[in-house]
Parts: C-alpha cells; structure tokens; sequence
C-alpha cells in the first residue's frame, strides 16, 4: 500500500506512460466517514485507471509544518493573509487561518522578517493607514527604506518626499517633509530632490560649478537643526548654497495632499507575497496537497530566501477582475486567485493586497499530478466588513456564490 501514500509517484508514473485523463472528481476530506474505505477507493482509482479523484482538505499525516517540513516542532495559528491587513470570516467554519500546519519556529521567522517588512515598509503597508486598518498614531512604525511618498501637486513642492506622522492626539496623519533638498536650475524650471541620505559628491557634480544666480535651493526638514544639517552635507561636498529657501517640514493637519507612493520591490517584499498565496492554497486545498514535491522550489524560496531557478513572483499586467476598467476598481479588498496557467501544465496564483498592484507567483511549471478544472480558486476578502467571498471562475461553468457580473476572475 505504499502507493497509496504516495500519489505524487503515481501521477509521475502515469504521466511517464502517457496515461493522461481530464475526468476527474472533487471529494473534500472532511467529508469522508469512515476514512478507510474511501482511501482503498482512492488507491483504486489511481492503480486501476478509474475516474481521477482530487482531494481536497486532506491533513498531512502526521501533521507536518508546510515550510519546514517538521513533525515534532510546536504548531501554532498561520493567517492566510498576515493580520496587518485585516482579519476575515467566510463562515463559522473557514476563518482561513492555518491551524497545526505551520511550526513556530517558521511563524516567528515570518514574523520578525519578511511579514514585517510588507507591513510597514511596502505601498500595501501604506496603504493600512488609508483604509483604516492600523492608527495614525503609529504612523511612526512606517520604514521608508524601501518605499517613498512623493508629492503630485504642480508648483515648487513637485516631486518632494514626504513622510507621514499624526496630531497630537494620534487621530489623524499629518504628511511632513523629512530632511531634503531641492536643486533646479532656473532655465529648466524641473527640481531634483534628494534626501538627506543621497546627499554626496557624485549626486551634486553637475551643480559644484554653478554660476550665480542661475541655481535655486529648497531645503525642507522637520526642524531648524534637520535643516542646517543639509546645509552643512551639501556645502561638505563642495556645492556652494545660494538663493536658498528653508520650508519648515511639517504642514498642517487639515492638508490634503496627493501623492505618489513608489516602491522598490526586494526579495523581502516578494517572499511576503508569495507566502500570502502559499497560505491561501494551503486553506483551499490542505496540508497534503501544498506538500507536494511540485512546489519545494517555491516553499524555499518563501522560507529560506533559496534562489529560484526563474523568477517566482513578478508584477502582473491588467486586473484580476472581469471588465473591471483600467484606473477603476470594483473593490478596494484583497484578492487571491490560484490556477492553471496558459499552458495548463502549471499552477500560479495571482494577488492583490487592496486591490491595488497586481502579481503572479509561480507555483510550477509542470505539475505532476492530476489536471482538474477543480484546482481553480479564487477569494475576495473585504477590508471593511471582515467578509469573505468566493470569486466566480470564468474558466468553468461553477458559479461560487456571487454573480458572474459582479465579481469574476479574469482569465
């Protein structure tokens, strides 16, 4: 019966046969009563060439991390989506959190690492503050180390970072000018803003020279000492201050601005991602199936930072919904979507936190086991209700729960 426990070498057996089949049928674990039975109709199904059987919700026995691959390390509670960005129900029995399938040990790792990173040094991690999920008065914890606000407005602040701080009583964001300076020359009318940080004899050459009168200067900072610090690091470097203006860094709290948030996307922020979609898949379909050797590239990847042979997660064009318009959004939640991709031989989700930048992580190439339309699925999860909903497939005739009109995946 060793075969039994070993699907992933039948379906390789089978595939290196030719015995390839598109007949399948979907059984949920949990439904089965009593086990016995039904896993001696399992093994039939795949030694005998019977209807394909995909089970889905099946535990990994014994219970097994999904990262590490350990059974005698203490389990603890995984959210499929880290619960910065929200925490979410579908119903009383799918609150999509991982239980007894993550290991401490990777839990705390995620943690202290990648999950820290997308949460307070990322645009979804801007993007909390804007959706109510995390208070103003923490705007402090935001990292500016891998993403940067800049104004949007046309006028002498164009292009200038800004950073966001609270009132007094932490009920509102304030944006503030953090230590910086910026050089335009007058005939072109364009300012360069430079942090304090990028402040150097290679980011200021071409001003060293300037004539007189032909340069303008706008150092802004929090404080006067934030200020005459510029000063200092850039007359330092050999670039004389003329025609300077300083800007108190703070405005006022009532000051809305618009600003553009760019990011810079590190091997931190995409591990993040693709955990998220490792998670989602793992609540879809169980610890047995996320288990499968298919997917031990991307499981390194995720837990230990392993170089993958090709890119794993990458930004992905268009939306995630149907007839959704380009520069409009039908909903402002979190999508996750897993499926075949267009060769129908790989697996890849797709996901987006706020709806907002889109990716695909690569699950692999070529699975090795059964191809089923019922491996297709995809989640809407709400940021102001806490609701889950299933996403219609326009790929196949099941509809999950919602009109096809109103929330479909995009194929």
């Amino acid at each position: 019966m060793d075969s039994l426990n070993r699907p992933d070498k039948l379906c390789a057996d089978r595939r290196s046969q030719g015995q390839t089949t598109r007949k399948t049928q979907l059984l949920d674990y949990k439904a089965w009563d009593p086990p016995g039975p039904v896993e001696q109709s399992l093994f039939q199904c795949y030694a005998f060439g019977m209807s394909d059987v995909i089970v889905r919700n099946r535990p990994a026995s014994p219970p097994t991390c999904i990262y590490c691959r350990a059974t005698t390390h203490p389990f603890t509670r995984e959210h499929a989506i880290n619960e910065a960005f929200g925490t979410f129900k579908m119903d009383s029995a799918n609150d999509f959190v991982l239980k007894d399938i993550v290991c401490q040990q990777c839990n705390q790792c995620f943690g202290d690492t990648i999950d820290l990173v997308l949460g307070r040094d990322s645009a979804e991690a801007i993007l909390r503050y804007k959706f109510g999920l995390k208070s103003p008065a923490r705007a402090h914890e935001l990292k500016y180390k891998r993403v940067a606000l800049k104004f949007r407005v046309e006028g002498p602040f164009e292009g200038a970072y800004v950073e966001f701080g609270s009132d007094v009583g932490g009920m509102n964001l304030v944006p503030t000018f953090p230590a910086q300076i910026g050089l335009r020359w007058k005939v072109s009318g364009k300012t360069k803003w430079l942090l304090e940080s990028q402040i150097s004899g290679e980011a200021l050459a071409e001003y060293r020279n300037a004539q007189p009168g032909s340069l303008e200067m706008l150092i802004l900072g929090p404080s006067e000492m934030d200020r005459k610090r510029v000063e200092n690091r850039v007359r330092a470097v050999g670039v004389p201050i003329t025609n300077k203006r300083d800007i108190v860094g703070r405005t006022q709290t009532n000051d809305q601005i618009l600003t553009e948030i760019s990011t810079q996307l590190d091997a931190d922020i995409l591990r993040a991602l693709a955990k998220i979609a490792f998670n989602y898949v793992a609540c879809v379909d169980g610890a047995d199936f996320i288990l499968r050797c298919d997917f031990d590239e991307l499981r390194n990847y995720i837990r230990h930072g392993t170089a993958p042979r090709m890119p794993l997660v990458v930004l992905a064009q268009g939306g995630i919904l149907t007839g959704e318009p380009s520069g409009l959004k039908f909903t402002d939640g979190h999508l996750i979507a897993f499926e075949w991709n267009k060769t129908e031989r790989g697996l890849v989700a797709r996901v987006s936190l706020f709806n907002h930048t889109k990716y695909h992580v690569l699950f692999c190439t070529d699975y090795s086991g059964i191809w089923s339309n019922e491996l297709v699925s995809g989640h809407h999860f709400d940021v102001e209700t806490g609701e889950i909903s299933p996403l219609f497939s326009a790929s196949t005739i099941h509809l999950l729960g919602v009109t096809p009109g109103k929330v479909a995946l995009r194929r």
